[in-house]
């Protein structure tokens, strides 16, 4: 009650427009504009007549918001009590909360220790609200000991959903055997130690993959992978006369040959991705013509269709039948920049508000499959906050999922036409 009261008192001798509130002992009562959340442990103190221009209809556990001159405040208090698995849906209600909310500041007394705000050490609280708040794209503030800002110099990764303690041992493993391997050069256990390192780079990677070998499992394989639509085709709705497609912008071919990466594999052209970027960077005029050429007369060269198909096995698959195997198309570098310019201008109308659904996660920039998962979540865990069932507020989730299969490759063209076309797409 002391610490809170000193509070009140400095904030009115300095004349704060706000204060954001954790782990407070009581709410003021009026004429102070004090917002706090349903545990009302963390608030926020708007004051000198300043206006609070938006807040959350409802109050929510452990996190409270308001926006004030433009700006979205947010005070978190997450208890020590919470479990992990408590902690990791708070953070996730308040990542859904903020994500469509700029400019943002996030404040409050989260439990959490890492190295990233000053910590000796970081425990597993410091590493789930690293990631949960990462995709906010915010930047940590901290005062320690003294005035400062603490940003890296080097971009952090942002941690991937696919990373384990497996993984991370491996990989410690395969680092320490590089090390011993490689001050072991030229002495007379260098040969075993080398071989160490072979072995602990094989378990790494995995066991090698094997392409099916017989003639008639490949063509079975490719027959049901990749099938033939008997189709008419709808021709797309004619160009208006003096009107053409703009032309292809410097801009338009740099950001596409810079998707271009320069050590993979070449397509059935044999030319490295690496000559053609800088066949690109010496005459992109020539590149321009072409790919202008291309969107003017509607035409895609049957010679960028062709691919070198590699066939990889399925782990756990039986080897001997054709959908066991996953197939890796490559391509000519060139075509796929044409592809990537056509990506890009299409986007702007699947982007539009009248485009593509809000639902719709794949094959979309900057989305991803945490997305649906979090959106799952976030719907079980809405349902689920009621008290009961029979007579109650809790209301009944399910969770239905349809798979199609080889989705992919079996999508009709006709039917992308119409979804085009259904969005206003010009010809």
């Amino acid at each position: 009650m002391s610490a809170q009261s000193l509070l009140e008192q400095t904030v009115r001798e300095h004349e704060f427009d706000l204060a954001i509130v954790s782990d407070q002992y009581r709410n003021l009562k009026p004429p102070y504009t004090w917002l706090a959340h349903a545990n009302k442990q963390a608030a926020i103190w708007v004051l000198s007549g300043n206006q609070v221009q938006e807040r959350p209809a409802r109050a929510s556990p452990f996190f409270t918001w308001a926006r004030v001159h433009g700006i979205y405040i947010f005070s978190v208090y997450a208890p020590p009590r919470l479990t992990d698995a408590e902690f990791a849906a708070l953070l996730s209600d308040i990542a859904d909360e903020a994500r469509s909310k700029r400019r943002l500041i996030v404040a409050g007394d989260f439990n959490a220790w890492s190295t990233e705000w000053g910590s000796d050490r970081t425990n597993h609280q410091g590493m789930v609200l690293l990631d949960a708040l990462a995709p906010l794209d915010v930047v940590l503030l901290n005062r320690r000991h003294a005035d400062f800002r603490r940003t890296s110099k080097r971009r952090r990764r942002e941690p991937v959903y696919w990373w384990t303690e497996e993984i991370a041992g491996l990989r410690g493993a395969c680092l320490r055997a590089q090390r011993i391997a490689q001050r072991a050069r030229g002495r007379q256990d260098w040969g075993t130690r080398c071989a160490e390192y072979v072995i602990v780079m094989s378990r790494l990677r995995g066991p090698r993959a094997k392409p099916p070998s017989s003639p008639s499992l490949v063509r079975r394989s490719v027959a049901t992978l990749f099938p033939v639509v008997n189709e008419e085709p709808i021709l797309p709705p004619a160009v208006p006369d003096g009107e053409m497609a703009p032309s292809v912008s410097l801009e338009e071919l740099r950001r596409a040959c810079r998707k271009v990466k320069e050590h993979t594999a070449p397509g059935p052209d044999g030319v490295p991705n690496a000559a053609l970027k800088i066949a690109v960077a010496t005459r992109p005029d020539i590149f321009l013509r072409v790919f202008t050429a291309c969107m003017r007369s509607g035409v895609f060269p049957r010679c960028w269709k062709r691919q070198r198909l590699v066939l990889l096995p399925k782990p756990g698959k039986p080897p001997d039948e054709p959908t066991s195997f996953r197939p890796i198309c490559m391509l000519d570098a060139v075509g796929k920049m044409l592809e990537r310019i056509i990506c890009d201008r299409l986007q702007v109308f699947t982007e539009s508000p009248s485009g593509l659904s809000d639902q719709q996660i794949g094959f979309r920039r900057g989305r991803s499959t945490i997305d649906t998962i979090e959106k799952v979540v976030s719907t079980a865990r809405e349902a689920l906050r009621g008290r009961r069932w029979l007579g109650g507020t809790k209301e009944y989730c399910a969770v239905v999922t349809l798979n199609v299969k080889n989705s992919f490759n079996t999508a009709r063209w006709n039917n992308i036409l119409t979804a085009l076309e259904r969005i206003e797409t010009p010809a």
